[in-house]
């Protein structure tokens, strides 16, 4: 039996009343393929969909906008004149889909590779010239959010694409600071972004699987994305060259990426257990800048894709590599990782101490991960429980669990999870077309001192799903500031061009030949209240200041986000005695209004709000009133990368005794664990948990 089916198979990832499955019938083309495709997907959904749409011309409308705005997601190819021509298709998708047509997308196709083309001649035309940096010249800008829009004709985005390429040389030569040749910097910096450009250009006509292809599964990727942020639609060979590349890595950093609107390098998951996972320094949504091989070369992979990005860390001199992200709000991180084979056998979870006053143990978990089909069934909750008894063995008065950035994974760990804190009893509840009882799997506890959980805005899907349930029960004080708000469940299922058989099992069967494979949101998730945190967030007990509050998305920022709707509290739920948090809120909040480093988090968060979330602005041209800005924008680096300089004297972070008998005989492992214990000794929110558990044992 295949992983797919295996991983249909366990509790959250089956539908309740069963799976369907979509089979092919007879020799089809790839275009018929394709439009019979969309057709199927919406079946899918109006089959599986926990609040599924009626395709019509208010669905049609809203595919027709997001369709568009995903293909040229900056408007740097079509212009009103290109849309103008589509306009007839607005009211009219929804029967293109039900009639199996394909117009709509070939002609989209068509007028997208023509743009392509045009634009891509006018970057060659345009980088031949040199640029006069001494022009009093500006590049505006403009952010309209999710409002649908694109330049008004072809002679104005040429203006747009002559500024834009002028801000990028522009940018280059200004890192010389005006020494050496400016001639031939200049000459150099064009042709630096003239290869960019057109690598980037180049890659969108000729997609590995052929432009055509390429439009038709991006539509069904946006007739997925309709129903919610987190269904989605994915390609045969989008899977196959995942599960191909994984294959042949022996040696990895254990990253993976994806590429946002703006041609980002995106850091999209850490492998558990890999060089990435284990620096603690790197999480998802990081942008990659730029990297650095041993031999010093540095490259800058603006514009790479992530298979690209992959082919770069694959040469022998890209063993160790320093790694330059760009953090949520701006701050730059230099991360020097090493490759490693990724060993299934090693602990990936990792404790420490934190010695002062009371010994109180700290665990960060960037992610819920779960091997599948493994056999023995490994994932975070057994691994976490390991490291949980060493901390035991240490004598702790208190635990810090740290899901900040952590954007969840597998429910089932996070079930298992709970139950390591909690006796018995109801943990949440699953709304899939009527609600179902989530219980702790596992009497008992093994740990039942004070807890603490970290979270912020990144920390989503299962991070929620445990911290609401030990909220619920009073079992944790959940310590930072609002998460995500992803409260729902999803479904991973076959999509092909005929939808004519259902399967309640997959037991006696084997996967057909499919087109692609659809992530269908099938579940709503809820508290043993009733209450839901869908689009709201957890809100915490005890708020901090977030450097990056305001600057993330979250799901309420989503525009295709299911609603928040409570339901009927759960019977038989007994909490846990109620922990007196208004002492422990006043002696917080006063701690933090006198914390210096607290108050310049919210300085520069405000600082960042107030530069980033402008509707429109403009940037200079002019070579020496943008290195002044430059200069500004430089300052307020300087004051960023001071944030969590300061070592806290509370406490001394060090390792259990059995992780330090290790370290003694790596001396790779050792060197990581040192910039692990400094990060950690520098977190001012991991210092006020401590303080809070210190605060936590005087009212016991």
């Amino acid at each position: 039996m295949s992983n797919f089916i295996k991983e249909l198979r366990t509790y959250f990832c089956i539908i309740a009343f069963g799976s369907t499955l979509i089979f092919a019938a007879g020799n089809t083309n790839a275009q018929d393929l394709d439009c019979a495709s969309a057709s199927a997907l919406v079946a899918v959904f109006e089959e599986n969909h926990v609040d599924p749409k009626a395709c019509n011309d208010s669905f049609s409308v809203q595919l027709y906008e997001h369709f568009l705005s995903s293909l040229d997601p900056n408007s740097n190819y079509f212009t009103d004149v290109e849309i103008n021509q589509l306009e007839k298709y607005r009211n009219e998708l929804d029967d293109q889909i039900k009639e199996n047509s394909c117009d709509f997308v070939n002609e989209t196709a068509k007028l997208y590779e023509e743009q392509l083309k045009f634009v891509r001649n006018f970057i060659e035309e345009q980088l031949k010239k040199p640029y006069d940096f001494t022009k009093d010249e500006q590049l505006g800008y403009s952010y309209s959010g999710k409002k649908f829009g694109f330049i008004d004709n072809h002679e104005k985005q040429k203006s747009w694409w002559r500024k834009r390429m002028k801000l990028q040389v522009l940018e280059l030569v200004a890192q010389s600071n005006g020494e050496g040749d400016q001639v031939q910097i200049e000459k150099e910096a064009r042709e630096k972004v003239r290869m960019k450009l057109l690598r980037r250009i180049d890659k969108l006509l000729k997609p590995n699987a052929g432009l055509n292809t390429y439009v038709h599964e991006l539509f069904l990727s946006s007739i997925a994305s309709l129903y919610d942020p987190h269904s989605s639609y994915f390609s045969i060979q989008e899977n196959d060259d995942f599960e191909s590349q994984l294959s042949k890595q022996v040696l990895s950093f254990g990253i993976e990426y994806e590429m946002d609107d703006a041609d980002h390098i995106l850091v999209d998951r850490l492998v558990p257990g890999g060089p990435a996972w284990k620096s603690n320094q790197i999480h998802k949504g990081d942008i990659l800048e730029k990297i650095t091989y041993q031999d010093g070369e540095t490259v800058d992979i603006y514009g790479y894709s992530g298979y690209e990005i992959q082919e770069l860390l694959s040469v022998d001199k890209a063993f160790t590599t320093i790694f330059h992200f760009r953090k949520p709000g701006g701050i730059v991180k230099e991360v020097r990782l090493k490759k490693e084979k990724l060993r299934a056998d090693e602990n990936i979870i990792k404790s420490f101490l934190l010695k002062g006053k009371e010994n109180v143990g700290y665990i960060s978990l960037p992610g819920f991960y779960t091997e599948w089909g493994a056999g023995a069934n490994r994932g975070c909750a057994e691994d976490l429980a390991r490291e949980l008894t060493k901390l035991q063995l240490e004598n702790i008065n208190g635990l810090v669990l740290d899901l900040r950035y952590n954007g969840g994974g597998s429910l089932e760990e996070a079930i298992e999870l709970a139950g390591i804190f909690i006796e018995e009893g109801v943990l949440f509840q699953v709304y899939d077309r009527e609600p179902i009882l989530v219980k702790d799997p596992n009497r008992g506890s093994i740990y039942d001192g004070p807890l603490i959980i970290l979270i912020n805005e990144a920390s989503a899907s299962a991070s929620e799903i445990l911290s609401n349930a030990l909220q619920d029960y009073n079992r944790a004080i959940i310590v930072g500031s609002t998460s995500y708000g992803k409260a729902t469940g999803q479904n991973i299922m076959p999509v092909d061009e005929k939808m004519n058989i259902i399967m309640p099992s997959f037991n006696t069967i084997e996967l057909p030949k499919v087109s692609g494979y659809v992530k269908v949101t099938t579940s709503k998730l809820y508290g043993v209240h009733g209450n839901s945190y869908q689009k709201k967030g957890i809100t915490p007990d005890i708020e901090l200041p977030s450097l990056i509050s305001g600057l993330v998305p979250t799901e309420e920022s989503e525009p295709f986000a299911l609603t928040n709707d409570p339901i009927t509290k759960a019977k038989y739920f007994t909490p846990l005695p109620e922990i007196k948090m208004e002492s422990l809120v006043e002696t917080s909040k006063t701690r933090v209004e006198a914390n210096n480093e607290f108050n310049n988090i919210t300085i520069c968060n405000d600082s960042l709000k107030a530069r980033y979330n402008q509707s429109s602005g403009s940037v200079s041209l002019n070579l020496v009133s943008f290195l002044k800005e430059d200069a500004q924008e430089a300052e307020f680096d300087a004051k960023l990368d001071e944030l969590g300089k300061k070592n806290t004297e509370l406490y001394k972070v060090t390792n259990h005794r059995y992780d330090q008998e290790l370290l003694d005989l790596d001396s790779y492992g050792s060197e990581n664990n040192k910039i692990l214990i400094d990060q950690i000794t520098s977190d001012v929110y991991v210092e006020e948990a401590y303080r809070i558990i210190l605060d936590v044992l005087q009212l016991e």
